[in-house]
Parts: C-alpha cells; sequence; structure tokens
C-alpha cells in the first residue's frame, strides 16, 4: 500500500477504542475495495451528537453511506464489527511552532 492511500485512509476515519486489528485494518484498506464498518458509534460533529449502533460504507478513499439501517453484504466486501468503538472524522494536528524555522518555510 502506498503512503498516500495509506494517509488518505488514516485522514478519513479514525477508530478510538482499544488498539487492535480494527484500526490497523482500516489505515490497510485497498484503494479498490469497499469497507463497512458496522456497530460503532459515530461522533457526529456537525451537531455535537453520538449516534449508537451505525454503519459506514467506505468505496476506495470516500465514505459513501453512514446508516442506521442494515447494508447488505456485498461479493468482495471487507466488514469489521468496531461494536464498542468510536468512529469519527479525521483529524489533523495543525499544532506549530514557527520559533526557530526558517523563512524559508513559509
Amino acid at each position: 500500500m502506498s503512503i498516500q492511500n495509506w494517509f488518505t485512509a488514516a485522514a478519513l476515519l479514525l477508530i478510538i477504542g482499544p488498539l487492535g486489528a480494527a484500526s490497523a485494518q482500516v489505515a490497510e484498506q485497498d484503494a479498490s475495495e469497499r469497507l463497512v464498518l458496522r456497530g460503532g458509534t459515530v461522533i457526529d460533529v456537525r451537531n455535537g451528537t453520538l449516534r449508537s449502533n451505525m454503519v459506514v460504507v467506505m468505496e476506495g478513499d470516500r465514505i459513501t453511506a453512514v446508516t442506521s439501517d442494515p447494508v447488505a453484504a456485498e461479493p468482495g466486501d471487507r466488514s469489521l464489527d468496531v461494536t464498542g468503538q468510536y468512529v469519527i472524522p479525521g483529524l489533523i494536528d495543525a499544532h506549530l511552532h514557527y520559533e526557530g524555522m526558517p523563512p524559508s518555510c513559509f
């Protein structure tokens, strides 16, 4: 997997919970496959709510569905049970110290 694909997958979703196989498997997603995350709690950052027992569907590098309705498995799908974990949009660490940086960095 290229660093660009890994970075895209990591930026799309961050699964918080036990640091186990589910987190690593999301980061290793192939850009052409469909990934279905089942049972997690979605943190909706737009309205500040938690949505329990949700299904998140990713196709390639795009989130195509976030629903509480059952999603039928398709041939070739990768499905992860993320029950008891939180699914949130990718976070960006914009923390930066300007002190000591040469002007060429700006």
